[in-house]
């Protein structure tokens, strides 16, 4: 018996090194400190727009970096932009530092193409963010530069998504007039529950908005939930929409969103 008891002690001294224990990286649950705290980079990597592998990166941080933390969301350490807005790293890539010189990353592409047409933030909980235009919370928002020009219009990256429903748009005749015939934030977020994961987004033709979707008619005003990259992914999402039965007229399209900044 004490035999088998120094093997097993033996077996656990010997595997233990190799996995070293990070209590501050093991917690899983959403934290977030009092004050931004200071880690610094100790193997490049990217940063992205949701505590999630397959969303949106903002660019990459390099090995010796200092940056301010500000939480940690599911194992992702949630990173301080210069806009306010927040980033995410995986948690084995950053470590903390006491004292040190730590400032906020800057919000920037991860290539010439995504800098041309921003990725789509396609989660309801991690809208993307810019100093110059909030989204609001019935747009579909994507990655804007940090600064933009007025008058200028800004795209972004193509992607399906899945047309619930449409109502005729009444459009306002001036600027300070009030429009008619989109759905409401009620309906839409009802719409969203049965999609959490999934952003359920509406357009508002007619309102002197300046975010608009290509592809589209206009001439109604239409409530969809993101689909995905691909349009398998997008026809998965359809068969989840048709499984509600609430949903008769949905079909997949293929868009971009369009930020027309100025008037």
């Amino acid at each position: 018996m004490r035999l088998i008891s120094f093997i097993t002690f033996l077996v656990l001294l010997f595997i233990f090194p190799l996995f070293p224990f990070n209590a501050d990286a093991g917690k899983r649950n959403t934290e977030y400190f009092s004050s931004p705290r200071s880690y610094q980079v100790i193997r490049g990597v990217n940063y992205r727009t949701s505590p999630d592998k397959n969303s949106p990166k903002y660019g990459t941080l390099k090995k010796g970096q200092t940056v301010m933390v500000s939480g940690i969301v599911k194992g992702w350490y949630q990173i301080v932009l210069q806009d306010g807005g927040n980033a995410y790293a995986w948690n084995t890539y950053l470590e903390p530092v006491s004292g040190g010189f730590s400032t906020p990353v800057r919000q920037s592409y991860s290539s010439k193409s995504a800098s041309k047409f921003g990725s789509v933030c396609p989660n309801p909980s991690y809208p993307c963010s810019t100093s110059d235009y909030t989204f609001r919370p019935y747009e579909l928002s994507f990655i804007l530069p940090n600064e933009l020009k007025w008058r200028n219009i800004y795209k972004s990256v193509s992607f399906y998504a899945i047309l619930l429903k449409s109502i005729k748009t009444v459009p306002a005749e001036e600027h300070d007039d009030e429009c008619s015939g989109y759905f409401s934030e009620t309906d839409r977020l009802r719409v969203q529950a049965m999609f959490p994961s999934h952003k359920v987004f509406a357009s508002r033709f007619g309102c002197h908005d300046f975010v608009y979707y290509t592809n589209t008619n206009e001439k109604y005003n239409f409530l969809a939930v993101y689909g995905g990259k691909t349009k398998p992914e997008a026809q998965n999402v359809l068969a989840k929409v048709r499984r509600t039965g609430r949903f008769s007229g949905s079909n997949i399209r293929k868009m971009q969103v369009v930020l027309d900044y100025g008037d």
